[in-house]
């Protein structure tokens, strides 16, 4: 690998209660492995 990070796209619903229940492990995502989460809302 180059060095850069891998992104990986997280779309989050700001009214629904199971995207909050997945936003801890997409943040230890970047903590484990080498990629960069980036957190787009929907609707």
């Amino acid at each position: 690998m180059n060095g850069s990070l891998h992104e990986i796209k997280l779309y989050f619903a700001y009214t629904s209660p199971y995207s909050y229940l997945a936003m801890q492990p997409a943040y230890d995502l970047e903590l484990s492995h080498s990629v960069r989460v980036r957190f787009t809302h929907t609707g």
